[in-house]
This record gives structure tokens, C-alpha cells and sequence, in this order.
């Protein structure tokens, strides 16, 4: 998805106006539709299911503010729309509810034109979710539509991979760019391990954060980045059971033993030689190449895979032209 979000006019709770997406201020802004069930004293939809235990675990509102406030470099928004103007209702459901977004009414509810325009559904059990870009373009939305009976969870799990697949592209523009620091930035992001935790984008991420300290000719930060980028590489070789605790993946990739390396594992090897090198470490660097001239398997297609592809034909190029 690549359109623009139509211009949008919401209120605060003290009655200033936000203007959607001009005042995301170059931030990724997760934009979340709630309102409250028409039953008296309802909530708002806020839980996604319960445990064994029958204590709801978590709901997307919390989970919205967690992926703001867990940003490591703080550029995410959330703003909740609320289809409701009952502001002193909204304000005694953030304060029970310790929630750190910013609220904001929509005027006129679900009737208000510019919800109509955008399908909008209504929000009193699934909220309704749109992802925006730095530039205000939508990534990602999710409707107020059910689906089976996860549909909450699968909305959690969908935002979070997409804020950090827009991170991936806004790091490697940098990247393309010559702007190193903004690279090494961002690609250092989004995220500290934190369940869920279940998609590829680590290896990638600490690739290009190395080639971004490569840029900078801050070699130990590029040897530790591409050290992570291989750690986490390996973990695709990974046979036993993982850990509920997503912080202790380095753990499980120092007890792989790689037999048949990837083609993706060994141009990371490759690039460790180069920083080592650097480093004036060179029988480190000659063991590595050695052993990146190993036979290798052609690694798994994925965007994950792609997106190394890019890194390692930007790395090329760079080269080529730092020799003319």
C-alpha cells in the first residue's frame, strides 16, 4: 500500500486540532479507531483473550502504546481515534487504564464523512487499524472485521512486523543516501528482543547497520553489528526449542554448529573478514575467508533474503566507487 491518507481532521481532549497525517511530525504513526460498545458502562475493546488462568493477557490498546513507548529510537506514534465525544469517558478509560498514546475524538463518530470515505467499521469489539509512513502514505490497515477467533492477536502481530519492515526501507534509503549515522540509526532499531518475536528481521537489520558503520569508518561498531547480523543468521540453523525469552537469542546461537552453510551466512563472514582486516586483525580475517569458501546451499527466498541481496550489491558498489 502505498497511497496517501486523505486529509483528517480530529479533536484533542482539551480541544486543539490534529490534523492528520501533517502533524505525524515525520514519525511512523499508528492510527487505532475505537468506540465504546452501545451497552451501558461497557468498555472499550481493549482485550484480546485470556489465559488458563481466565485474566486477559493483553489488548491491542496497551499493545499500540508498547510499540511507541519500546521504539529505540522513539519514532513511532500512536494516536487512538475515538468514534465517540464523550471526552471525559476517554480520559477515565486512559487513566484507569495507565495508557500513554494520544487520544483524540472523532467529531460526528462513525457519521463523520471522512470515516465513511475511508471504510472505517465499527470499533466497539475489533478496533480499527492504519499504519502511516514518515510521509503519511499507508502501510498496512486492518478493519474491524473478525478473524476466527484471533483476530486481535493477528492485529498485534501484523503491526509490529510492519513498523519494523518500514524501518528496514527508511535505513537502507539512508544507506543509499551516504547518510551513515541516520543509517546506523535506524537499522539499530526498532526494537530490543521482545515476544512476539517471531519474524527474520534481525540478521538483515545488524547487516546493514555494520555496512552503515563501514560508511562511518567505525570499525569495532561495524564488527560488533555484523557479529549480531551472523549470530542471528545462524539461529535459522537452530533445531532445538527456543526459549519464551526472545533476550537470550544469542545464547541459542552460540550452541550452533554450522555444517552447511547459506549463501547469506557466508557473505556475512565474508564482510566479518573485511571489518577485520580493518581492524589489523588479518590471521582472523584469512581463518574467516577460509572458512567462507566453504561450499555453500543457496539460503531460503524470502524479502529477508532480498533485502541481504540489496545490502551486498550496495557494498559492491560503494567499493567500485571509493576506487575511481
Amino acid at each position: 500500500m502505498t497511497g496517501l491518507l486523505p486529509t483528517m481532521k480530529l479533536k484533542t481532549l482539551d480541544g486543539r486540532t490534529l490534523s492528520l497525517p501533517q502533524d505525524t511530525k515525520g514519525k511512523l504513526t499508528l492510527l487505532v479507531f475505537v468506540e465504546p460498545s452501545a451497552a451501558p458502562d461497557a468498555e472499550f475493546p481493549i482485550d484480546i483473550g485470556e489465559g488458563d488462568d481466565k485474566i486477559p493477557h493483553h489488548n491491542f490498546l496497551q499493545f499500540a502504546c508498547d510499540l511507541a513507548d519500546r521504539h529505540v529510537n522513539k519514532d513511532v506514534t500512536t494516536i487512538v481515534a475515538f468514534l465517540s465525544e464523550d471526552a471525559e469517558r476517554i480520559n477515565a478509560l486512559m487513566k484507569t487504564r495507565g495508557l500513554t498514546f494520544q487520544a483524540a475524538i472523532v467529531p460526528g463518530g462513525l457519521a463523520n464523512p471522512m470515516v465513511r470515505r475511508m471504510g472505517i467499521l465499527s470499533a466497539d469489539r475489533i478496533p480499527n487499524v492504519i499504519l502511516l509512513r514518515r510521509d503519511g502514505s499507508i502501510v498496512w490497515r486492518a478493519s474491524g472485521l473478525p478473524y476466527g477467533d484471533s483476530e486481535k492477536f493477528v492485529n498485534l502481530l501484523a503491526a509490529k512486523v510492519h513498523i519494523e519492515t518500514c524501518e528496514i526501507e527508511t535505513a537502507y534509503e539512508a544507506l543509499k543516501k551516504g547518510n551513515f549515522k541516520e543509517a546506523a540509526r535506524v537499522f539499530g532499531g526498532p526494537y530490543l528482543p521482545w515476544a512476539p518475536d517471531r519474524y527474520g528481521w534481525r540478521p538483515p537489520r545488524y547487516h546493514g547497520q555494520a555496512l552503515a558503520y563501514m560508511g562511518l569508518k567505525d570499525w569495532n561498531a561495524a564488527l560488533e553489528s555484523i557479529e549480531k547480523a551472523i549470530d542471528a543468521q545462524k539461529l535459522r540453523f537452530f533445531r532445538e526449542r527456543r526459549s519464551k525469552d526472545p533476550t537470550l537469542w544469542r545464547k541459542e546461537a552460540a550452541t550452533v554448529t554450522i555444517n552447511n552453510p547459506d549463501d547469506t551466512l557466508v557473505e556475512l563472514w565474508n564482510t566479518k573478514a573485511e571489518i577485520l582486516d580493518k581492524l589489523g586483525r588479518r590471521d582472523e580475517a584469512a581463518q574467516m575467508r577460509k572458512r567462507a569458501a566453504e561450499p555453500a546451499r543457496p539460503d531460503v527466498p524470502s524479502l529477508y533474503k532480498s533485502t541481504h541481496e540489496k545490502l551486498i550489491d550496495w557494498l559492491k558498489q560503494h567499493k567500485m566507487e571509493a576506487q575511481k
